[in-house]
């Protein structure tokens, strides 16, 4: 899967270099109901398996602080940036749970 450059932002999180955007609302977890926006998080290589979180409505503004978090929290669950397919859901515990 390609990242988009454009609309999208860089962000350094335990020395890995990622890239993260909004995406419009398509999810097939539990965790992600369906009228939610999403945050994505890749590689800044753009390859590899992706991180989607789900965006509460009426949250406001996604900060760099709980990207970096929920980049954590998959990093701690296994994910390796720029490596692998699919994506990985993490759910709202788990980003809340480094606050």
């Amino acid at each position: 899967m390609t990242v988009p450059r454009r609309r999208s932002r860089a962000i350094e999180v335990d020395g890995h270099a990622l890239r993260w955007w909004y995406r419009l609302p398509y999810c097939r977890c539990a965790d992600c109901p369906q009228d939610w926006p999403h945050v994505v998080i890749a590689d800044a290589s753009r390859n590899g398996a992706i991180v989607v979180f789900a965006v509460p409505a009426g949250h406001g503004a996604v900060t760099p602080a709980e990207v970096a978090r929920a980049a954590r929290a998959a990093l701690a669950q296994g994910w390796q940036p720029g490596q692998g397919s699919g994506e990985r859901h993490v759910p709202r515990a788990e980003r809340d749970a480094g606050s």
